[in-house]
C-alpha cells in the first residue's frame, strides 16, 4: 500500500481538489462513475480510490443520505448506483496533509492566487521569503449529479421539488468550509444560473473571493467572484461545459511558528442539452 500511495504523492500537493463524474446527468438505474481529480486550474490527474486519504465519501438527497463504500485502487475512485430520482450530491472530507513553502515567492504566489491578501496583512511576518511557511490544508468537495426516471410520476416529483432552504438540507453536510445549493437548479435540459452559498463552521462566509472555472473541451476559462454578504455567488451555466467552482480559507494555527491551517471547498456541475 505505501508504494500505491507513493505513487500519487506528488500530484497530491497541488491544493485543487474536485470530484468529476463521466456523466452528470443519468437516468435512474444506470451507474454513476467518477473521478477524483487533482490537478491546477481545472486540468490535473485522476486518482484512483485511496481510503486511507478520505475520512467520509457520501451521497445527499431528499430523499436520505449514505456513505459510498469502495475499496483501495478503485478506478474511477467512485461509483454507486442511484435509487431515487432527482438531484443528488456526492460529498467527501480529505485528511489533512502537509506543505512547506520553500522557494522564495511562492507563497506570495498563493496568497495573490487565492485572493487571501486580508489574510496576508494581518500575518506580515509571513511575507518574508526568508521564512518557510508550512500550511497544512485539507479538501472538502462535493459536485452535483441528476438522476432522470423513465416513470412518469417519479419524474414529475423530482422535478417540481420544493426550492426552500428547508428542502435543500441535504446538501449541507457539515463541512467545516462548504458549498451548499441556495435554490434548485432549473432541469438538466436547460440553461440555469447555480446559486451557491459559502459556510465556514455553518456560518455564511462574505467577501470570499471565489475561482469560477468553466471548461468545454480542452479549454478552461478562469473568472473571479466575491461571496455577498451573505456568503453566496451565482454562476450562469452554459449547456455541456462543466464548471468548478473553488475557494479557500486560511487561518494562523500558531502566532508564534509560521504554521497556516487551510481549508478548501470546491463544486462541480454540468449541464446538458
Amino acid at each position: 500500500m505505501a508504494l500505491f500511495h507513493a505513487l500519487f504523492s506528488t500530484a497530491a500537493l497541488a491544493h485543487e481538489y474536485w470530484i468529476e463524474p463521466l456523466k452528470h446527468h443519468v437516468t435512474l438505474g444506470e451507474k454513476v462513475l467518477a473521478n477524483l481529480k487533482n490537478g491546477e486550474n481545472f486540468q490535473g490527474i485522476s486518482l484512483p480510490r485511496i481510503p486511507e486519504d478520505l475520512v467520509t465519501v457520501s451521497l445527499h438527497h431528499r430523499n436520505g443520505s449514505r456513505e459510498l463504500a469502495g475499496r483501495l485502487g478503485d478506478f474511477p475512485a467512485l461509483h454507486y448506483t442511484p435509487k431515487h430520482p432527482g438531484w443528488q450530491i456526492v460529498a467527501l472530507q480529505t485528511k489533512p496533509k502537509d506543505l512547506s513553502y520553500e522557494k522564495p515567492g511562492k507563497f506570495s504566489a498563493f496568497i495573490t492566487t487565492h485572493g487571501l491578501q486580508e489574510f496576508s496583512s494581518q500575518h506580515p511576518d509571513l511575507n518574508d521569503d526568508a521564512i518557510v511557511v508550512e500550511e497544512t490544508y485539507t479538501r472538502y468537495a462535493k459536485t452535483l449529479l441528476y438522476v432522470s426516471s423513465d416513470d412518469a410520476a417519479s419524474a414529475s416529483a423530482s422535478q417540481n421539488e420544493s426550492t426552500s432552504a428547508g428542502e435543500l438540507l441535504w446538501s449541507k453536510q457539515d463541512f467545516k468550509l462548504e458549498w451548499v445549493l441556495v435554490q434548485r437548479p432549473a432541469r438538466p435540459a436547460e440553461s440555469a444560473s447555480l446559486a451557491l452559498q459559502l459556510l465556514f463552521n455553518g456560518e455564511p462566509l462574505a467577501s470570499r473571493q471565489a475561482e469560477v472555472f468553466s471548461k468545454s473541451g480542452n479549454t478552461v476559462k478562469r473568472t473571479l467572484q466575491l461571496t455577498d454578504e451573505s456568503g453566496q455567488i451565482e454562476v450562469a451555466l452554459t449547456p455541456n461545459v462543466r464548471y468548478l467552482i473553488n475557494a479557500v480559507k486560511a487561518e494562523r494555527s500558531d502566532s508564534s511558528q509560521a504554521r497556516i491551517n487551510t481549508d478548501w471547498a470546491s463544486f462541480t456541475v454540468q449541464v446538458n442539452p
